[in-house]
């Protein structure tokens, strides 16, 4: 479309026609006279003249000639296409494999594929961990890959990638062709779901074209072994319970048999125990529990078995391997405790879930302060008939060699025997541990100034502190419940064992701070020499659990203090509110936390892990990962210890040896072993020393053991996920199409592509030109030469 625009010189067109009305009077006025030249020469000198003048005229109007042009926008397709292992599978019609329908259905769509690259950019990729760019010339894909060989399926990582390669390019769509199944590792392992959306952000449609069958095939038969689960330590001849889940497809009502290999001191495999497991149908999850007594200490591989059946898919799913350190001699724990509660319960729980831990529970119930017993008598007269009527097994509990812990509950002093309590004490003093726990019948609101245990409490005990038995409750001895308690650590209380959550010192003192609160406590007197105090407890829920508070210990609430009495250790702990941590949701916090309560009671730490030890963040690993570790020593007094200087090894299964270079992590020596191609087992051994160790012992040493295992991630479970594929395409704004469908969609680009269109209106002027302003000049010495000519001039 053309049309004309004038845009006058000063923008005004009456200023123009006046100009040109003044320059042509001068024109007129100026005219030669008729007597010297004959009238064609005027007549010709004039329309000279006025031509000129016209010509100005024309250009002092500036017109400009207006039309809009069309132009094609660029855009671009992306198409990924999954070669993974699992699209190998035969599951289409025909017995055609996954990726041959998918190279079949590029196929067919060739033509629009030609058509659509004649207008827009067309990138093809192959994918599995990683992205494979792929020729595509007159709408072939010319290097297709053979077979789909890739070991991972990496959906995620693969849209980000190809998400950021076409930065900043206009995006018709993206079209994935895959089974929808991801199967990758970190860092790899980026959700679907996360990339779609991202991608629906960018206003990038995503369709997808699924493959294979989410139910699987009949042909399928394969068995895994899923879901291994044991104790990482047991006692000598004390029972190893090893239980997991077989998933069973293609064997139905057929006997499988599950077996378990434990490691000898040889180093090789014995198998102690086997079972059979039927499954009624395909793909179900059978249960199975095989146990074991080990009968010598030490650190040994355990494996599940199953042998390998007749047809099966894949084999290397067919068993799972641990490690289990098998510990000589026992550790046993009396728990004397007075009404149950709910702190007594949860932490039978946690301590119960320690295979190496065998706990007595010996509950002394007289009822509570304030609430009657036999027709309402009083608190005092129900501990009066509990003395009269005491069980028999008072009498053996407190002989020498019975227990390695003792743990004494809200449970007043009157409940015992005067000598009960010194032989409590005298245990502790040959090497128990023992540990008071909080109440209103605990330390000397309970009367134990006035008993045995006051010489080895490590805090002081007052008789004026008793709590009157039928009375109210004292707050000047007690916190009442109503008041949380939150747990800080104090300098020496992070480097202790007892309170080591986690690894990281500051990540350690964030976790004690995280946990809900105490709801109540005793309220502790002044420390003996000699104690140590561990943590505190503050109303304050703002202070920073990484800066190094300033510990007042006569102003500030003591809720745990340590001390050594004798050959054996002692605790006191003013709460007896834990359960609350498991109750919202700090499970593993609150069974680590009592574990290292008794190991450390029981001075057992150092048996259970050793002086120096190695702590690994997996030890089963596939092909390719790092093993990531930290090497730890502690003191002789069971406090951790930091900056220590440390050298590690790594043996491969192969027998070679490779140093590892250990990194110094807020005093923790760091170790990452990054060459773990083969599979089998690998042991670190590391040398770790500290200044203040003695010189005959300045060196420790400890070993760990980490396994790779080869596992097929492709084909453990090879069934398709077309629900994952339509979920994602639906989130941007694309759908998920059948793989005969594909050639619609395309056409369907191809008409969004031709719609891509941006027309733009373009000017160009008719008064800049040379052409214009030579005619005017031509024009001007013509009328000067017949001028001149002519005798005017």
């Amino acid at each position: 479309m053309f049309r004309f625009s004038f845009y006058p010189l000063f923008g005004y067109y009456w200023v123009v026609f006046g100009l040109a009305l003044a320059i042509g009077a001068v024109l007129l006025s100026i005219r030669p006279a008729g007597e010297r030249l004959p009238r064609t020469g005027q007549t010709c000198l004039m329309v000279l003249r006025f031509t000129a003048f016209f010509l100005l005229l024309f250009g002092m109007l500036r017109p400009t000639l207006v039309y809009t042009k069309s132009q094609q926008l660029a855009s671009t397709l992306n198409i990924l296409l999954d070669q993974s292992e699992s699209m190998s599978r035969p599951d289409e019609l025909g017995g055609n494999t996954r990726f041959q329908l998918a190279k079949e259905s590029l196929l067919q769509a060739v033509p629009q594929l030609k058509r659509l690259q004649s207008q827009a950019e067309i990138n093809v990729f192959a994918f599995d961990s990683s992205l494979v760019p792929l020729e595509i010339r007159d709408g072939l894909v010319e290097n297709f890959p053979e077979q789909p060989k890739g070991k991972e399926t990496a959906l995620g990582a693969a849209l980000d990638a190809v998400r950021n390669i076409s930065s900043g390019k206009r995006i018709l769509g993206t079209i994935l062709l895959s089974d929808g199944t991801q199967r990758t590792r970190p860092p790899r392992d980026i959700l679907p779901q996360d990339a779609a959306t991202r991608f629906r952000d960018a206003g990038i449609p995503l369709y997808t074209v699924p493959f294979g069958q989410a139910t699987g095939t009949p042909d399928i038969q394969d068995i895994a072994v899923n879901d291994l689960q044991a104790n990482d330590r047991v006692f000598v001849k004390n029972v190893f319970l090893v239980s997991g889940s077989l998933r069973i497809t293609g064997y139905r009502n057929k006997p499988v048999p599950v077996q378990l290999f434990f490691e000898e001191e040889s180093g090789s495999m014995k198998l102690v125990s086997e079972i059979e497991v039927q499954s009624k149908d395909d793909g179900l999850s059978i249960p199975f529990r095989l146990s074991y007594a080990p009968p010598k200490a030490g650190y040994f591989k355990y494996t599940v078995l199953v042998p390998t059946q007749e047809k099966e898919l894949i084999e290397t799913n067919n068993q799972q391997s641990h490690f289990v350190r098998v510990i000589d001699g026992g550790l046993t724990v009396l728990f004397i405790q007075g009404e149950r509660n709910m702190e007594q319960g949860l932490l039978m729980q946690s301590l119960n879930a320690s295979a190496d831990i065998r706990v007595d529970y010996r509950p002394i119930r007289v009822g509570k302060i304030g609430v009657g017993g036999q027709k309402g008598e009083s608190f005092q007269t129900r501990l009066e008939r509990f003395t009269r009527e005491r069980p028999a097994w008072t009498e053996d509990v407190f002989k020498p060699g019975e227990y390695n812990v003792y743990l004494l509950g809200d449970l007043d002093s009157k409940a015992f025997k005067p000598e009960e309590l010194q032989a409590l004490a005298d245990r502790v003093r040959e090497g128990a541990g023992l540990m008071m726990l909080g109440g209103y019948h605990a330390f000397a609101a309970g009367g134990y100034a006035e008993t045995p245990l006051a010489d080895i409490s490590p805090i002081e005990l007052r008789n004026v502190d008793r709590q009157p038995l039928d009375a109210p409750i004292r707050q000047d001895i007690h916190l009442p419940e109503t008041i949380p308690i939150s747990i800080f650590l104090t300098p020496e209380g992070r480097r202790h064992y007892v309170l080591r959550l986690t690894p990281n010192p500051d990540k350690n003192a964030e976790l004690w701070a995280s946990l809900p609160p105490l709801l109540g406590a005793n309220r502790f007197g002044k420390l003996k020499p000699g104690a140590s105090l561990l943590a505190v407890g503050s109303e304050d829920q703002k202070i920073d659990p990484k800066m190094d508070q300033k510990i007042d210990p006569k102003t500030d609430q003591k809720i745990l203090v340590s001390q050594l009495f004798g050959l054996g250790r002692v605790l006191a702990f003013a709460g007896d509110s834990t359960y609350r941590w498991r109750l919202a949701g700090f499970v593993e916090e609150h069974k680590r936390f009592w574990r290292q309560v008794v190991l450390w009671l029981a001075k057992m730490e150092s048996v259970m892990e050793g002086d120096c030890w190695i702590t690994l963040d997996q030890v089963r690993l596939l092909p390719g990962e790092t093993a990531k570790f930290q090497v730890f020593l502690q003191s002789p007094d069971g406090n951790e210890l930091q900056n220590i200087a440390a050298t590690a090894t790594v043996i491969k299964p192969d027998g070679m040896e490779e140093r590892v270079v250990l990194v110094n992590e807020e005093g923790t020596p760091t170790g990452s072993f990054r060459s773990t191609d083969a599979a089998g087992d690998y042991t670190i051994r590391v040398e770790a020393s500290h200044e203040s160790l003695p010189p005959d012992a300045a060196t420790r040493q400890a070993t760990a053991r980490f396994m790779v295992y080869d596992r097929n991630l492709e084909l453990d479970s090879p069934v398709a996920y077309p629900q994952l594929l339509r979920n994602i395409s639906e989130l941007t704004g694309g759908r998920s199409v059948a793989p005969e469908q594909l050639g619609s969609l395309l056409n369907e680009l191809i008409t969004k592509s031709n719609e891509l269109v941006e027309k733009r209106e373009t000017k160009q002027s008719l008064f800049d030109s040379w052409g214009l302003l030579l005619a005017f000049i031509l024009i001007l010495c013509f009328e000067w030469f017949l001028r001149k000519y002519w005798g005017l001039v």
